[in-house]
């Protein structure tokens, strides 16, 4: 190796490393904005013949007090001051390509920040990408223009358009984004997404769990799983982060039924305060239907057929808002008649059996019957208040009691299926494109077993007077 003047170190045939640094001054001008940090960079330089030593070349050192720099014409010397190099502290890493310098500079990172071992590391890749033919000036220009389209925001607004919107029910897509934007986007948005590691995944997963939101934590743990791999897909990404991440919350499946005091609490006092009337006269309908709640809220005045003829009153779910993207066909007793007559009375002009009452217009949101339920459950007071608030009914939890007592008066799996339009049971080809009418008389006979239940136990007991034994005292 071969050495040159101080703070100089030859490389190979056409490349040299030359190192300068200076003591931290607080000195601060238009001239030196940012004297509070050294800097290492890589400048171009001029051609040399001996081999480089990365190892003993970016060790910083003093350089003489008094250093005038190049004089580049009038313009330089006007705005540099003499002792520029000891009041602007730099440390200079400097490699040449070409045998022709240019003002040209590649910043490895601030000194002392930036530990030395890792600058010798960054010094030899950029050196051998010069030796490739590469300039590492570029390529970092490259890097920095696709830096806001590799942020984890960018690849989720990607995956919202170009997947969740396309290919899944409005529904499942706004879940997505609620979840992107509640657990996920405050700590990822401006990262890297080729950045995040398994533990990166695990530690959003396990804040989700450890507040005890344990359906919540496993839903946004399929969320990321999926977002990388779109990112597979689109050809971003080699490797998916979140694969094979076994589930890290505990869910519990649903078991809750209403019985036969709970249903006739329901039905009575769902319409009363704190509940409004129209909300109360949804779940009704929902008991009654066992519609998912999203069809409940949605459905449209136009949907509802025959109303005034009992054997052919239908009301007709559009595959939009049905889980399984299939027409679905709710025959309706005629308990169900007389709740969608009340709430087509109260909805006035609007399209929608259930509006909202606020002024955006539209149908009421699926998540007002899931806060009604929990208000109901928070007014009650009695006996039946302990059962409802030791473990709060969902709107789920509707749908799971007419399908339980249906099974309980011996209707068959496959007509309760087709009855709640399961998923699970219409997945075959000939299912899925199943005739409308097809178990249209085994269905309006099990929902209707269904709605005569409901009346036998909020029908009202006949109060029978007790007359006075002949001789006896009132």
């Amino acid at each position: 190796m071969h050495r040159g003047n101080p703070g100089s170190i030859r490389l190979s045939s056409f490349r040299r490393v030359r190192l300068r640094s200076v003591a931290v001054s607080n000195f601060a001008s238009p001239v030196c904005p940012r004297p509070e940090s050294e800097t290492l960079r890589l400048y171009s330089l001029k051609r040399n013949s001996r081999a480089p030593d990365f190892d003993r070349c970016a060790v910083p050192h003093k350089a003489p007090a008094q250093r005038t720099p190049r004089n580049r014409g009038p313009a330089a010397s006007r705005t540099r001051p003499a002792n520029y190099l000891q009041r602007c502290p730099l440390i200079r890493l400097s490699l040449s390509p070409s045998p022709q310098p240019q003002d040209i500079a590649r910043t490895i990172g601030p000194y002392p920040a930036t530990p030395l071992e890792a600058a010798r590391k960054r010094a030899k890749e950029m050196a051998a990408q010069v030796a490739d033919g590469t300039n590492p000036i570029e390529v970092r220009n490259a890097e920095r223009e696709a830096a806001p389209t590799r942020t984890f925001q960018a690849l989720a607004d990607r995956y919202l358009k170009e997947h969740a919107e396309r290919h899944k029910r409005p529904r499942s897509a706004e879940e997505d984004r609620r979840n992107l934007a509640v657990h996920v986007l405050p700590r990822w948005a401006k990262r890297d997404f080729r950045s995040i590691r398994r533990a990166d995944v695990i530690e959003v997963i396990e804040s989700i769990v450890t507040a005890g939101k344990h359906a919540a934590g496993n839903r946004v743990h399929s969320l990321i799983s999926k977002i990388f791999s779109f990112a597979i897909d689109a050809d971003l990404l080699e490797a998916n982060p979140a694969a094979r991440l076994r589930k890290r919350g505990v869910e519990k499946v649903g078991r809750r039924v209403l019985d036969d005091a709970e249903i006739k609490t329901f039905w009575r006092g769902i319409v009363l305060p704190p509940v409004s009337r129209q909300v109360g006269l949804a779940l009704r309908l929902a008991l009654l239907t066992a519609a998912r709640a999203n069809e409940i809220a949605g459905a449209r005045k136009a949907e509802f057929q025959d109303l005034d003829k009992p054997e052919q009153a239908a009301w007709l779910v559009p595959a939009e808002r049905a889980k399984n993207k299939i027409d679905h066909l709710v025959l309706l007793p005629p308990l169900a008649v007389e709740t969608a007559k009340s709430a087509i009375e109260l909805s006035g002009d609007s399209e929608y059996l259930f509006p909202t009452r606020l002024g955006r217009g539209g149908p009421i949101d699926r998540h007002t019957l899931t806060v009604a339920m929990v208000r109901f459950a928070k007014s009650l007071k009695g006996p039946t208040a302990k059962t409802w608030q030791q473990e709060i009914p969902t709107t789920h939890d509707l749908r799971r009691s007419c399908n339980s007592r249906l099974a309980r008066m011996g209707v068959p799996k496959e007509i309760r299926d087709r009855a709640l339009n399961h998923v699970t049971s219409l997945r075959d080809p000939e299912s899925k494109h199943y005739n409308l009418y097809e178990f249209q008389t085994e269905k309006r006979q099990a929902l209707s077993k269904w709605a005569a239940e409901i009346e036998t136990l909020i029908k009202p007991v006949p109060v029978v007077p007790i007359r006075a034994a002949k001789g006896r005292r009132r």
